[in-house]
């Protein structure tokens, strides 16, 4: 492991695959494995205990690198043979099961049933209250509650499905958030050299935090937007098969955030910084493929959310892949 400092060693592991005593012809086709361990600690410069092995990986500020060394020592007063070869290394874990319903959706390509029927199949955000107020209007409570699939694991090859839901005594809030693309939903990396559970900004050009994944949502049909003061968005999040997959060794880690930036609308105003997430919650992202692999369940309707960079930013267009400020665009 390498940052812009000291390379730190995290995992040494050695086999004596051959000694002088033994038949010099097996040196011919020699053939050997090494069992890889589970776990690694950190032999000097950094302080951590037993972690899963992290996954190859090269970032702005760190880089995870595994490499194989075969030694051949030679006799007294002769220099030893070093041949190294750099090999990747991707962990496959393998995450616990949804829940039957949703397992049997994934199953047969149906729409997943939603929290208020599998309650065990999703996994419910704490709820987020802002006050709101639409042109000269009265102030009014604005709720906003995320639920996302279990478990919390997520194959990179699939979507993350999530249930977003809106609580306001003031109609007319309701009905000018109520179009597919208008929830600020989406998922980051944060690549970190030591812990930080600060808020993820929209508005900071910070190289240690790109956005990977996009929502695309639509509207929930009948009867669950019954309700004047009351509206739930369907969506996901597609994922990419280049993403590295989630790690935390000692201080170092590479996480992934699902976060819900504040609702924008021309006329409303909310009483939080629009560019600060008002819902941010850490998942897993692996590499394993997992069957049955959820699909995409969004109808022709469904929108992206439309993302354009801030003016203050536009010379850094050829940096692709970092968190920028975000405005709506109707």
């Amino acid at each position: 492991m390498k940052s812009f400092r000291d390379p730190v060693p995290f995992l040494e592991d050695s086999k004596v695959i051959w000694t002088s005593g033994e038949n010099t012809a097996l040196l011919e086709d020699l053939s050997f494995s090494i069992i890889l361990p589970t776990t690694c600690k950190a032999t000097q410069g950094l302080q951590w205990g037993s972690d899963p092995l992290p996954s190859t990986f090269s970032g702005d500020r760190f880089a995870v690198s595994y490499a194989l060394f075969l030694v051949a020592s030679r006799r007294l007063f002769q220099s030893a043979i070093t041949v190294q070869t750099p090999f990747r290394y991707v962990p496959l874990p393998i995450p616990p099961n949804p829940s039957l319903l949703i397992l049997r959706s994934y199953a047969e390509g149906t729409p997943l049933p939603g929290p208020a029927v599998d309650d065990e199949g999703w996994f419910g955000v704490p709820a987020h209250e802002v006050t709101a107020r639409l042109f000269l209007d009265a102030n009014k409570l604005l709720k906003t509650k995320l639920y996302l699939a279990k478990p919390l694991m997520y194959s990179r090859t699939g979507y993350i499905p999530f249930r977003l839901t809106l609580q306001c005594l003031d109609s007319q809030i309701i009905d000018l958030l109520a179009r597919p693309g208008i929830p600020r939903l989406c998922l980051v990396r944060r690549e970190t050299l030591r812990p930080n559970s600060e808020p993820i900004r929209s508005d900071k050009n910070e190289k240690t935090v790109k956005l990977v994944g996009i929502s695309k949502t639509w509207l929930a049909p009948k009867p669950e937007n019954n309700e004047d003061n009351n509206l739930t968005f369907y969506g996901e999040i597609q994922l990419t098969s280049n993403l590295v997959p989630s790690f935390s060794v000692g201080e170092l880690s590479v996480k992934y955030y699902v976060i819900l930036l504040p609702w924008t609308a021309p006329g409303l105003t909310l009483s939080v910084t629009p560019n600060v997430p008002i819902i941010q919650q850490e998942v897993d992202i692996i590499a394993t493929p997992l069957a049955p692999l959820p699909i995409s369940s969004a109808p022709p309707e469904a929108l992206d959310y439309a993302i354009t960079l801030d003016q203050g930013v536009v010379g850094l267009l050829d940096r692709t892949g970092l968190f920028f400020d975000w405005t709506f665009q109707p």
